[in-house]
């Protein structure tokens, strides 16, 4: 599952091993779990962030080596997800954040491929840009937004879970560069 923070709860969507279409929300003051609205399909190893006060699910596989580029937009208040515009690369194992109000869907895989890719969402305007690629392939990295920068850190790439680089975004000259490595070979699930 993929799982995102949202009014001080803690949605997790979809499944990770199994392709699922549950959405629970866990409440940590009272220490219990709430279903939501179902997503429309099946998913796994998706994308969530919250942005504003919406929840997003980015990409993810829907059957075997199938993947998808659909993005929903879920309303915690009125508990209904809404199905908005595609990504340009259908992608699992992607990784989402968000900066400066918009939504930036990174690297991933299809079937056994890895890819670079890198897109950027802003949900005033639904549409979808396709920004410079990571410099390297990678999937199940961490993603992160800090001091007005992105940095994808880890994951797996064609020599399996062996990326210890850290690439880091400037959305003002939109480039990517190495920032380093972690001190060990780090993969997020």
């Amino acid at each position: 599952a993929t799982a995102t923070v949202f009014g001080g709860k803690i949605y997790a969507i979809g499944g990770g091993g199994n392709y699922l279409s549950t959405v629970e929300a866990y409440d940590p003051s009272s220490n219990t779990w709430e279903s939501k609205a179902a997503l429309p399909y099946g998913v796994r190893q998706a994308a969530s962030v919250t942005l504003g006060d919406r929840v997003y699910l980015i990409g993810g596989e829907t059957s075997t080596n199938t993947s998808t580029n659909k993005t929903l937009e879920y309303d915690p208040v009125s508990n209904v997800w809404t199905e908005k515009a595609a990504m340009n690369h259908s992608r699992y194992g992607l990784r989402a954040a968000v900066l400066n109000g918009k939504i930036y869907a990174v690297g991933g895989r299809e079937g056994s491929t890895f890819m670079n890719y890198v897109e950027e969402y802003d949900p005033a305007t639904n549409i979808w840009t396709v920004r410079p690629s990571l410099l390297g392939n990678r999937s199940w990295q961490i993603l992160f937004a800090s001091y007005g920068r992105l940095y994808a850190a880890g994951g797996e790439n064609e020599q399996g879970y062996q990326n210890a680089s850290v690439e880091s975004y400037d959305p003002i000259s939109s480039q990517w560069s190495l920032a380093g490595s972690l001190p060990q070979f780090m993969h997020a699930s």
